[in-house]
């Protein structure tokens, strides 16, 4: 078993390790697609440090490969006193961010979500992404549920899009492959705590919440067309946000009664995700024994600061060691049913979130 206070973080550049660093971050997001590096060495000059646009670079925290990608920005600097180098970078899966969909395809017939992706990626020029089904079940498009054509937009804008419809998730897992989601987080039973005058809170550096409904409306209403080119109207309620507010989203691709229903579903819930979030800084990259931070976590938060006592869902997760501040790991929770049909058990015992601040959420 690991010992939780040892703590090491290092990235493989074309093979070779490296892990002096004045400086080193990498970020990965539920909400993200790509996922992200960034290292400065002090006291070098360029030509001491053999790395190259392109390189190939893989990022570990205590032992996990935590992200697959490459090099694509190299920035020498220097004054009088010092020399030093930064060095940036991306995983694999960054390509369908940057690259705009060209391809104009038929598809045809039933196909399941992960296929689909596939698919229109190969379409796309791109073959060497693995797609991995995480919802546990399998979901298929029809025929009419997909439109073709060449629309400029990005590859992953374009899948995203198309994801949405059917309440999915997609996401990178860091090491350059994706993953969709439709999820509630995987529970790892870890506990973060700050509570008033107690020692229980050593794990937690600095932590702060936000709340902020300016993005919630009362009612969510997704309007469409049916495969006949009828018009049709699903809707969702937030009972959280002000009386009287209403939001309106345009569905340019056929949908059904109960698919509009659901992506409104989807859209208060992702709205209420955004709308309240937990922030925290811990000493280390552990969250408990053998198990380092991730996105998809469920983590029990209990800060009596923050008026917080529930599990929450880890979006966001930023590894940084420094020679100034040590090994640290910056935390963006949100709600638990962010990117889920379902609604958190308003009966549980973990449910309070800002109830001392907010109004019937």
């Amino acid at each position: 078993m690991a010992n939780i206070n040892d703590n090491n973080i290092r990235i493989e550049i074309n093979g070779k390790t490296y892990s002096q660093f004045e400086e080193l971050s990498i970020t990965r997001s539920l909400s993200s697609i790509g996922g992200s590096f960034e290292a400065v060495i002090a006291n070098k000059v360029i030509s001491q440090i053999p790395v190259k646009m392109g390189y190939g670079a893989v990022c570990f925290v205590n032992g996990n490969p935590v992200l697959n990608g490459y090099i694509d920005k190299i920035t020498p600097a220097y004054d009088e006193k010092s020399h030093s180098v930064n060095i940036s970078g991306f995983d694999n899966t960054i390509d369908i961010v940057r690259s705009s969909v060209s391809a104009s395809a038929e598809y045809t017939g039933k196909i399941k979500v992960e296929k689909l992706v596939e698919k229109i990626l190969k379409d796309n020029g791109i073959s060497d992404i693995t797609v991995r089904n995480r919802t546990g079940i399998d979901i298929y498009y029809e025929k009419d549920e997909i439109s073709a054509g060449v629309s400029g937009e990005s590859i992953f804008d374009y899948l995203d899009r198309i994801c949405r419809k059917k309440q999915c998730l997609l996401t990178g897992d860091g090491l350059g492959n994706i993953a969709i989601y439709r999820t509630s987080g995987i529970d790892i039973k870890g506990v973060l705590q700050n509570i008033v005058d107690s020692n229980k809170n050593k794990h937690i550096k600095s932590a702060h919440s936000e709340y902020d409904f300016s993005a919630r409306f009362r009612n969510i209403i997704i309007r469409s067309q049916d495969p006949a080119g009828k018009d049709l109207q699903g809707s969702a309620t937030d009972s959280g946000a002000r009386d009287e507010t209403t939001k309106v989203i345009i569905y340019d691709t056929a949908v059904d009664k109960k698919t509009a229903d659901d992506i409104a579903i989807w859209e208060v819930n992702k709205r209420r995700s955004d709308s309240i979030k937990y922030y925290a800084e811990t000493f280390g990259y552990w969250a408990k024994n053998d198990v380092i931070w991730a996105p998809n976590q469920l983590v029990t938060i209990v800060d009596e600061y923050a008026d917080i006592n529930s599990k929450m869902l880890l979006d966001s997760v930023t590894y940084r060691l420094s020679k100034a501040a040590g090994s640290t790991t910056n935390l963006e929770f949100i709600s638990p049913d962010s990117y889920s049909l379902q609604v958190a058990d308003p009966n549980s015992k973990y449910n309070k979130i800002g109830d001392n601040i907010v109004v019937n959420t």
